[in-house]
């Protein structure tokens, strides 16, 4: 069978963006392949300085139906027929297939290519391929007079077709069946390739693990073997582990010491410093704790490995003296210190400086706190003044990714309760989709807090997110809102928290009108708030979508933003989409849907609105006084159970009115000829339906929804 080897062989690719990469590659060469009319088995391998794609059993498809030739109708005249058969230099008719067009069957050829052929294919294929696989990498460059780009330098390039080297030309370099091995261990000269087999060998035996699942795996279980050697267990980092991965063509595995004095230092500075600076890995000892040794992964095998140990752990050791240094000197001022230090640092220019958002964060924390259960609101006023100030440390200016953390240890140095110090560390959570949230009350208003503020006080000086831009991060900002409420289960009137928000920002209110001229400066407020209001829960829409909630029924709950409970209407989202696939649902669904049917158009004939008061005195049949009687009692019990959050209970209530709706259409005729009487009863309906509405508006749900689950 025909194989390809393609090799392009560079200075070293940064390793964040290998894995990334690879998964572009694989699905858009494999498509650009077939689209060319070929088909094969692909494998796409990548180490520090290679990209290679390999196809075993290469085949041009024969069922790519755009290299078909279309000849004749099947029932046209021998003219045509030998014609067409001429054209494709055939002699016999049987060489045709016949495929259906339309209604029509026509005569088609698909012309087989020859080697030589394939081969001159799969070069044009190639070297139209290279430049499309160059907008893969998120960044690229220029190295000499062409304009060709790579990642980094392209330094050579291997093309083979079985054994044939194909006519692959780009940033100046020729292709040919060479590839080199590892920079240190190999044998230093070029490696002659005769094909796949030949390539993977080679390079095995001059030092290169080709694979990166096989690498990393290797470098995974060497890990955990020295480990278990030392009596130690691994501190898991995958993102570290990916990235040691493209470090690498051979990894070493070795073990170095932490001098004792540093394991005084916090364990995330430790883990950090290691991670971001070297790229080690952490130990922990039986207890959990962390241990005075590090692993990291060389990609050179010395003839004396101690000599590469005691290198790493001389650069650790400055690293962590300057890390001890920052620690030090941070702990001469306390964190309450460093408040009005943020003032220093601009939050953003139409906005202000970091001090005063936290002033209004402060404000908003303790007005959440409201809705927040055993909150104390000492604690969270000093917290959500105090969340940023770590911002001023040495230690957060030198590893940005500690902010929070550092005020934690800070906070607690100082002797504040362990709310605020807890408050000041998880503020930031979530950090990301997977992260957890903040748990404990202060930390949880706090949080929010900072969030919201941020929505607003950008939104007034017109920063909104837009297409894939959003440099202010506010779409991360509304998940982490809606992610907050649902987790912790907080029902928070969202219209109330936005009022309040932009009441802590009426200087930016004037100011504003420059950035929205196209609105009234009256109505400017409230629009901004309702397009607020729209995005997050636009985001809490997208999370009920990945959830197979039915469209129609989050349509229902949220109800044009009558309800701005996010918790309570997720919840009824939940509930609706189990309680609507069962009979006693469905009966109420359709009972509903005809009295909203029947009193919305009335009122579209008539030009009236029939939700008005009743009149009692008109009740003439058992039925309505019995539908009555029912609503009235839903009316009385619905607010009271969706002010406790029983939403089970008010689906229950509600679904009282099945049996009563059900009998007053069998029993009685609407279009009474009496128009008192039919006004009085459309506005039953009308109150009726207006009223379970406030549980969810059951109109927008379709009638078919059980066929969709």
């Amino acid at each position: 069978m025909s194989e390809l080897i393609l090799e392009l062989f560079s200075e070293e690719i940064p390793a964040k963006i290998q894995n990334k990469f690879i998964a572009s590659l694989e699905p858009f060469t494999e498509k650009y392949f077939l689209k060319s009319g070929f088909i094969g088995d692909f494998e796409f391998l990548i180490t520090p300085r290679r990209v290679t794609i390999l196809v075993q059993n290469l085949v041009y498809a024969e069922d790519v139906s755009k290299n078909l030739i279309r000849g004749p109708k099947i029932n046209a005249n021998e003219q045509a027929i030998q014609g067409f058969l001429a054209k494709c230099q055939l002699q016999d008719i049987s060489k045709l297939t016949i495929q259906d067009v339309g209604k029509e069957k026509y005569y088609f050829y698909k012309p087989k290519l020859k080697k030589q052929t394939i081969a001159v294919e799969l070069t044009v294929i190639i070297n139209k391929l290279i430049p499309e696989i160059v907008k893969l990498w998120p960044k690229t460059m220029r190295w000499n007079q062409t304009n060709a780009r790579w990642i980094r330098p392209l330094r050579n390039i291997l093309c083979l077709y079985n054994q044939e080297i194909l006519a692959i030309n780009y940033a100046d370099l020729s292709a040919n069946n060479l590839t080199y091995g590892h920079r240190f261990l190999g044998v230093n000269k070029a490696l002659e390739i005769k094909g796949i087999a030949s390539y993977k060998n080679k390079l095995a035996k001059d030092f290169v693990v080709l694979s990166q699942i096989e690498r990393q795996k290797l470098i995974l279980t060497d890990l955990e073997n020295l480990c278990a050697k030392h009596k130690l267990t691994l501190h898991q980092d995958q993102d570290l582990l990916a990235e040691v991965t493209g470090l690498v063509e051979y990894p070493v595995i070795l073990m170095g010491e932490i001098a004792p004095n540093f394991m005084e230092l916090p364990e995330e500075v430790l883990i950090t410093t290691l991670k971001n600076h070297q790229k080690y890995f952490c130990t922990r000892n039986c207890e959990g704790k962390l241990a005075p040794y590090f692993i990291f992964v060389s990609n050179n095998n010395a003839a004396s490995n101690k000599i590469i140990i005691n290198g790493n752990e001389r650069v650790l050791k400055a690293r962590l003296a300057d890390a001890e240094f920052f620690y030090q000197e941070d702990l001469k001022n306390t964190i309450s210190s460093r408040f009005n230090d943020l003032e220093k640092i601009i939050f953003h220019k139409d906005i202000g400086n970091l001090r005063d958002q936290s002033e209004a964060n402060a404000v908003l924390a303790k007005y959440i706190a409201i809705w927040v259960k055993n909150s104390h609101l000492v604690d969270i006023e000093v917290a959500a003044r105090l969340a940023k100030a770590d911002l001023t440390t040495e230690m957060v200016g030198e590893f940005p990714e500690l902010q929070g953390v550092m005020g934690c240890y800070y906070a607690k140095a100082e002797n504040l309760s362990p709310a605020i110090a807890n408050a000041i560390r998880d503020h930031y959570k979530p950090r990301f989709l997977a992260d957890n949230c903040p748990v404990e009350p202060t930390a949880l208003c706090v949080a929010l807090a900072d969030r919201i503020n941020n929505l607003v006080s950008l939104t007034l000086v017109g920063e909104k997110a837009s297409g894939s831009k959003d440099p202010y991060g506010l779409r991360r900002s509304a998940i982490a809102i809606v992610k907050i409420i649902l987790e912790q289960k907080i029902n928070l009137p969202l219209n109330l928290i936005l009022d309040k928000s932009l009441s802590n920002y009426n200087f930016l209110q004037k100011q504003a009108i420059k950035f929205y001229p196209d609105i009234e400066p009256k109505q400017l407020k409230l629009q901004l708030k309702n397009e607020l209001i729209v995005f997050v829960f636009d985001k809490l829409r997208n999370l009920l979508k990945e959830q197979n909630i039915a469209h129609d029924i989050i349509n229902a709950v949220f109800n044009n933003y009558a309800i701005d409970d996010l918790s309570r209407i997720y919840n009824i989202c939940i509930l609706l989409a189990n309680k609507l696939n069962t009979i006693e649902g469905q009966r109420f669904l359709a009972a509903y849907n005809r009295a909203a049917n029947i009193y919305l158009k009335a009122e579209s004939v008539d030009g009236v609105s029939y939700n008005k008061r009743l009149h009692l005195l008109m009740w003439r049949e058992e039925s309505e006084k019995h539908l009555y009687a029912t609503y009235k009692n839903v009316k009385s019990a619905l607010p009271n159970l969706l002010k406790e959050h029983n939403y089970e209970d008010a689906f229950l209530k509600i679904t009282e009115l099945t049996e009563p709706i059900e009998s007053f259409f069998q029993k009685l005729v609407i279009n009474d000829n009496d128009k008192n009487v039919r006004q009085n009863r459309l506005k039953l309906l009308a109150t009726l339906c207006n009223t379970v509405n406030n549980f969810a508006n059951f109109s927008k749900i379709e009638k078919s929804f059980n066929n969709k689950n």
